[in-house]
């Protein structure tokens, strides 16, 4: 029910580069990427003008009286100062007062550079003979003529242009979705393209087939949701017979020799095509950590599978109080069952207050935890999966243990979450995972045949009890 406005759209296909903006300027580039080429070339001529009067050498024009689009360039000119280590922010003294008039908008960008200088926290190394003198002025000019020649050619600032230039409306929507028939991203249709051309089409509804068609992906547009992973297990031996991330990429062009041009698309890509995501993408685990917060609620005594919690909307037994998902409304008196079915907030944080409340009847935060990192670590949540290839190393909720019962606070990859999932589904069995069958030489004689080694052996639950957490 997230809505994405169309010029997101249009603009991720220029940022993510599945529109080639560099052969725009080439010499086989069509006359519509001539003319895009153009209209850029003058935006960049002319924000490249006004960000040179601003940071003139005597310039007193201060960040707080430009327009909006330009304190936009020049925060990004500041930035890029940092990232190249000519500015040395942590050389800066914050309670200096020309610093804080700078903040406060009092004094010029350039101004403060200038000043910048004579206090070191500006190296003239990158642009300056050291063996010469030059005075404040002179070292300032310099610094400037070297800062906006990297500005100039630097990828986010040609993409921050042609951001404008899409939601100014100025590259339209039009030339957008005729870009990709220019340059074969989809396949060629003249009925389509004059439908665009006379407008008997909106570009709307063109990009929107597009995308429901996957003619255009989530992950070349990334933007969200655009990724996700898929593991599946064989709960019965720990084999996993699935292991899919997404967005992927085509590893023929990265065998033997590199396509530098393709790996540079895959780095700047904002949907990451190169993380293996099963493995490496850590998540807090969310409402599938419930199923084990109803199992240690049920190994510790505090609910039974029939015991019923009224869901109140707001758990106010600890502050600040969290809310069921569902408030204003409830989930009413539900058990242990319905409560996983419904993914009831409301019935998890009870359990977990119950989870932190000692016989005297005194919450501790710290004992509700302690439980729940050792049902964890039975689950061989406190452990990598044990995949032959590299995982990240996940992470038990320290905190807030009501909030920490619907899964907040923890950090796993979703293998991790596949293998304690892999041994709920078959009672108690908690595998070390592999992805392999066996392991051959390269003439085809056996190696070694892989098998799923057991991690733990759960035997608390009985079966009405491992039954009613798999019914919900």
């Amino acid at each position: 029910d997230i809505t994405i406005p169309i010029y997101e759209v249009y603009y991720a296909l220029l940022e993510n580069r599945i529109i080639d903006i560099e052969h725009f300027s080439s010499l086989e580039a069509t006359e519509l990427e001539h003319r895009i080429h153009a209209i850029f070339s003058e935006k960049q001529t002319s924000i490249l003008g006004q960000l040179y009067k601003i940071l003139a050498v005597d310039s007193k024009i201060t960040n707080s009286v430009v327009s909006e689009e330009l304190r936009e360039y020049l925060e990004y000119v500041y930035t890029k100062a940092a990232s190249l280590g000519l500015l040395d922010k942590k050389a800066i003294d914050t309670s200096d007062d020309m610093y804080i008039r700078y903040q406060n908008h009092e004094i010029s960008m350039s101004e403060f550079f200038r000043y910048a200088i004579t206090q070191n926290w500006i190296s003239t190394a990158e642009f300056s003979a050291e063996s010469a003198y030059y005075s404040t002025s002179e070292l300032y000019s310099m610094f400037l003529e070297y800062l906006m020649g990297q500005v100039k050619t630097d990828r986010t600032f040609i993409d921050m242009i042609y951001h404008t230039l899409v939601f100014d409306d100025i590259i339209t929507g039009k030339d957008i979705c005729l870009l990709l028939y220019d340059q074969n991203i989809i396949e060629y249709n003249e009925s389509n393209i004059s439908k665009l051309k006379n407008g008997r089409v909106s570009t709307y509804q063109f990009m929107y087939d597009l995308i429901d068609n996957l003619e255009i992906t989530p992950g070349q547009l990334g933007l969200e949701p655009c990724s996700g992973s898929i593991v599946i297990t064989d709960v019965n031996n720990g084999t996993v017979k699935a292991f899919v991330t997404y967005p992927s990429y085509d590893n023929n062009m990265l065998a033997n020799k590199i396509e530098y041009d393709y790996y540079s698309t895959l780095l700047n890509n904002s949907s990451y095509p190169l993380l293996n995501r099963p493995a490496s993408q850590v998540t807090t685990t969310g409402s599938t950590f419930k199923p084990l917060t109803a199992l240690i609620g049920l190994g510790e005594g505090i609910v039974t599978t029939t015991t019923k919690i009224a869901d109140l909307g707001i758990f106010e037994a600890v502050v600040p109080s969290p809310r069921c998902w569902k408030y204003p409304g409830n989930h009413g008196s539900i058990n242990l069952s319905q409560a996983i079915m419904h993914s009831c907030n409301y019935y998890f944080y009870e359990v977990g207050f119950r989870l932190s409340t000692d016989y005297t009847g005194r919450y501790s935060d710290s004992l509700g935890i302690s439980k729940i990192k050792r049902y964890a670590e039975m689950f061989g949540l406190t452990e990598k999966s044990g995949i032959e290839i590299s995982e990240a190393t996940p992470s038990v909720s320290s905190s807030d243990a009501v909030r920490t019962s619907i899964g907040y606070g923890h950090a796993f990859s979703p293998v991790q979450i596949a293998r304690y999932i892999t041994g709920v589904a078959n009672e108690g069995t908690v595998f070390n995972l592999t992805l392999l069958d066996s392991v051959q030489s390269g003439t085809g004689e056996l190696i070694e045949k892989k098998e799923a080694s057991i991690y733990n052996k759960i035997e608390l639950f009985s079966d009405a009890e491992w039954d009613a957490v798999k019914k919900g």
